[in-house]
């Protein structure tokens, strides 16, 4: 068990999500480590995505967002209709049905007018781009990133360009190559906006 992230194309048409997986399996293509996982969702004061912002002089904002649309989120109905369900309340059992369907359609209505939290195709490549070019500068950068007390992760060898022979899971620019050919699949398959999401 573990945390893990993908980059995911905003659509729901199941015929193009299959297209998109199609295309990155032909290339071989690789998930997204575990490292990049920890890398990404880790939010405190001066986090690893902070510090290494600040040494590349690099906006990694793109890498963060959520997106606020990305799947319709009935959990807190869906609790509130098993207490219904519990209770033997049909009226509050249908009510919260009626909702849960009346939210799901207002989600699907309004799919493709909200993009909060996604980030164009162009920018997430850009980005990803400039961060590659950054390290292949400053190649060995890990080495100045500061771990919190209490946890033990060996950035310096995931932050580094130069190979290292003895590691068990590939290194940042591996997980960068990885999104630049998802990103070219997806666009390829007519996506505009993209996110991480993390489960």
């Amino acid at each position: 068990m573990g945390y893990d992230v993908s980059l995911v194309p905003k659509t729901r048409n199941e015929d193009i999500l299959f297209d998109i997986f199609e295309c990155t399996d032909k290339r071989g293509e690789e998930t997204l480590s575990r490292d990049f996982a920890m890398f990404q969702s880790r939010d405190f004061d001066n986090c690893e995505l902070t510090q290494v912002e600040k040494i590349l002089q690099l906006d990694l904002a793109c890498y963060t967002k959520y997106p606020v649309n990305y799947l319709y989120d009935s959990s807190e109905l869906e609790y509130r209709l098993y207490l219904a369900q519990k209770e033997s309340d049909e009226q509050k059992t249908q009510e919260i049905q009626e909702a849960i369907e009346r939210g799901k359609k207002e989600w699907e209505q309004s799919y493709d007018d909200i993009h909060e939290g996604w980030t164009t195709v162009e920018e997430f490549r850009q980005t990803t781009i400039q961060f590659i070019e950054r390290i292949k500068q400053n190649p060995d950068f890990g080495q100045q990133i500061n771990t919190p007390s209490g946890w033990d992760y060996p950035w310096d060898d995931y932050f580094t360009y130069s190979p290292i022979p003895a590691r068990h899971n590939q290194g940042v620019t591996k997980d960068l190559e990885v999104i630049l050919l998802q990103l070219d699949c997806m666009e390829m398959h007519g996506i505009a906006h993209v996110a991480i999401w993390g489960q």
